[in-house]
């Protein structure tokens, strides 16, 4: 039984992204925030409110529920997400298969196709370029998409204009300059600043999790509010039991029986972790039994996170960012086995979320 959570900002918020700093090292550096945030953040964010709706307090008697897990593991709990929602809609990291731009005249929409073999570093091989003008492309910022946008775009058609949301219309940015105080004296140290950058979500944003292994009750018995982020700032908690997660997604496109050669992507909606990140990047993910013939990939993401258990940051991990996606030209028996895949998770990690994928077409 899958459940609804989810964290409404009632202040700015900050993520920190995987770059250290320290205060005092420069007030001319500005340390950015990553959002939204991975589910390595927010599990332990989770974690921790359902914990304390039985009772734990991490300087309480009561132990932590072992239905939970423990600080590498997730117990009897599987996640899906995080995904952005604006209203009741649910957005989605629109795949790299297309490019958009917002201008003067409106959202300005292209097609990203493999192009012709190229030498490289790799040796001979296909990369992704902007249809019609032979470009090669290079991923900028993302875009987000509805249901019904995440539809047309897999049935390589391009969205409508209002199925398209960009960062700017969800969120904004905001500088802040922080010191360094001594915790025992709450006195500042002189010269220890630092320059921040908090996000500020639009009063309409959630961030959203689906949960599965836990009882409604549980659910029901967390707090409705909470500390989140590098500051503990609030965010405001809203749940609903037995969420059905059955249209959450668009149905894969479908193909007509005996076709011989099939063209379809492979993108991920939510960041992949995989054993060999080199490996899934040129040959694409062993899961779908052959290699790819292109993939139009973001630049890896260094996750990391903070490790209640020991007060201590966690290794950085390397992930592909949602929205990379990867081309296939193939039979129909190596489609058919994708689409079992669609709205799956593949690679390492995935009772959190990671490396759910969608299948498309293209061409």
């Amino acid at each position: 039984m899958w459940h609804y959570w989810a964290l409404r900002f009632l202040d700015t918020t900050f993520f920190r992204e995987s770059t250290p700093f320290q205060a005092g090292e420069s007030v001319n550096r500005v340390i950015g925030s990553r959002f939204p945030p991975t589910m390595q953040t927010l599990q332990g964010v989770l974690r921790s409110n359902l914990a304390a709706g039985q009772g734990w307090h991490p300087r309480g008697v009561i132990p932590w529920p072992t239905t939970l897990g423990d600080a590498e593991h997730l117990g009897e709990l599987k996640l899906r997400g995080p995904y952005l929602v604006r209203g009741n809609e649910l957005l989605f990291t629109a795949p790299y298969s297309q490019t958009y731009a917002s201008g003067d005249r409106g959202t300005q929409m292209k097609r990203v196709v493999p192009g012709a073999s190229v030498r490289t570093d790799l040796g001979y091989v296909r990369l992704p370029v902007l249809d019609g003008d032979g470009k090669v492309y290079s991923t900028g910022n993302p875009a987000y998409v509805n249901r019904y946008g995440l539809y047309e775009i897999l049935n390589d058609r391009f969205p409508k204009s209002d199925q398209i949301v960009f960062p700017e219309q969800l969120w904004s940015t905001e500088p802040r300059m922080g010191i360094k105080r001594d915790l025992d004296t709450r006195v500042v140290q002189e010269g220890m600043l630092y320059n921040s950058a908090h996000i500020r979500p639009n009063i309409d944003l959630e961030l959203a999790v689906l949960v599965n292994g836990v009882t409604p009750e549980w659910l029901m018995a967390a707090p409705r509010v909470t500390a989140v982020g590098g500051e503990g700032r609030p965010a405001a908690i809203s749940a609903k039991a037995d969420y059905s997660i059955a249209n959450i997604l668009p149905s894969p496109p479908d193909v007509p029986r005996g076709t011989e050669v099939i063209q379809f992507t492979v993108s991920l909606l939510t960041p992949g972790s995989f054993a060999d990140i080199k490996q899934v990047a040129v040959s694409g993910p062993k899961e779908m039994g052959v290699d790819c013939m292109c993939a139009c990939l973001g630049k890896a993401e260094y996750v990391g996170g903070w490790d209640l258990a020991n007060n201590s940051p966690r290794a950085l991990m390397p992930m592909l960012p949602s929205g990379s996606t990867w081309y296939y030209e193939t039979s129909q028996e190596v489609y058919e086995r994708a689409v079992r895949l669609h709205g799956e998770c593949i690679g390492e990690k995935t009772t959190y979320g990671f490396g759910q994928i969608v299948i498309g077409r293209w061409g």
